[in-house]
């Protein structure tokens, strides 16, 4: 994404995420947002307080997913909002609060080091296939 790079906009798993966000939590008040580098899904009030939401299919990616969140929490904190998360699969009818703490924020500020690193890089790092090759809408990108 730093290099303009976008996955396949068609992929079966991308508009099924859309699908999934678009159709869940009708009776809630939803405003998404777009932030310079963030699309939050929900952001609501809850008791007076801001919640922010991301929208996922299923929690088989709950560490990506909530390192996701943490990144949108962070950036709203570094421009003076205080915010809590949630992380909502509809379809397993659960949620998932994220909170930034102490330790949260230096994880996050470890992996922007780590991605800022490797956007500078002059090539890309060889590809390596992992488990989640498989469903990623930039597979064709990295393997060709």
């Amino acid at each position: 994404m730093a290099h303009q790079i976008v996955p396949d906009q068609e992929d079966p798993i991308l508009e099924l995420g859309r699908l999934i966000d678009n159709e869940s939590y009708l009776r809630e008040k939803k405003k998404k947002i777009h932030l310079e580098n963030m699309a939050v899904d929900l952001i609501k009030t809850e008791k007076g307080d801001l919640l922010v939401g991301e929208v996922k299919k299923s929690s088989r990616a709950m560490s990506s997913a909530r390192f996701q969140l943490l990144f949108y929490l962070y950036c709203l904190e570094q421009s003076g909002l205080k915010t809590s998360g949630v992380l909502l699969f509809p379809a397993e009818r659960r949620k998932e609060r994220v909170e930034l703490t102490e330790e949260s924020r230096k994880e996050v500020e470890d992996l922007i080091k780590k991605i800022q690193r490797l956007i500078l890089q002059e090539k890309p790092p060889s590809y390596r296939r992992i488990s989640y090759c498989s469903k990623c809408a930039y597979k064709e990108f990295c393997q060709s």
